[in-house]
């Protein structure tokens, strides 16, 4: 997997002004962004950790918003280094662990929100990464993630072919179908409290920016679960 994923992010790049674009990136991030407001208000937090961190850009976004260093956690060699440049680029401090998701480094009961974007649904069982995500966070802290799974979506319509016939995506990537009625029951195996699940991304890939106001208004409802193309989750490690 790791082949995989260095040549992906070996051809990325996140630039110096990825703050200030208007796209839809960013929208996505704002929403995310939200979503963990309402667990963690305006902070402030001492450490911010992306699992499967790639270019860090969430993990960087929440910690210029409620404040925290950076820690990350990726297999991928040229992921990590694409780390380093976005937190650099934004003033921020940064750690960086080239690990496997399922087992890290990180200390026990160290972080304050844990973090994972588009990581999960390349797991065939994703128990292990959340176990691992859940062992690192204080006690009280946050596990925030969000899942792209292998369904039918409004945004994705053109690639239900493709994933009605096989798993894996074009670069050899593993894609999980598991819904969000998976990582519920995972989240309460784990113990962790005051969990929710919001459906999001009901637009085509067509959408720009100044419209994404309006069809948002679908997100999070019945349709978004049908339609949506990902899902963002969250809990609390108990006190």
């Amino acid at each position: 997997m790791t082949s995989v994923w260095d040549a992906s992010w070996q051809q990325a790049e996140i630039g110096t002004d990825w703050l200030e674009q208007r796209n839809l990136e960013h929208w996505i991030d704002e929403q995310k962004v939200d979503f963990i407001r309402s667990y963690v208000g305006d902070g402030p937090l001492e450490k911010v950790c992306e699992f499967g961190c790639g270019s860090a850009r969430l993990a960087a976004r929440a910690a210029l918003t409620f404040g925290g260093d950076v820690v990350g956690v990726d297999n991928s060699s040229e992921a990590l280094k694409l780390s380093q440049q976005t937190v650099e680029a934004v003033g921020l401090k940064g750690t960086f662990h080239a690990e496997d998701v399922r087992q890290s480094t990180v200390p026990a009961d160290s972080i304050d929100l844990v973090l994972s974007g588009g990581l999960l649904e390349h797991f065939e069982d994703p128990a292990p990464v959340l176990q691992e995500m859940a062992r690192v966070l204080k006690p009280g802290g946050l596990l925030y993630a969000d899942v792209v799974p292998r369904k039918w979506s409004l945004f994705r319509w053109k690639d239900w072919g493709r994933m009605k016939k096989s798993a894996y995506m074009s670069n050899g990537a593993f894609e999980s179908d598991y819904l969000d009625d998976v990582y519920r029951r995972i989240y309460e195996d784990l113990g962790l409290v005051d969990m929710r699940c919001e459906w999001m991304g009901v637009y085509p890939r067509w959408v720009r920016y100044p419209q994404l106001k309006v069809f948002s208004r679908l997100d999070r409802g019945r349709l978004a679960r049908w339609a949506g193309w990902y899902f963002m989750i969250a809990a609390r490690k108990p006190s």
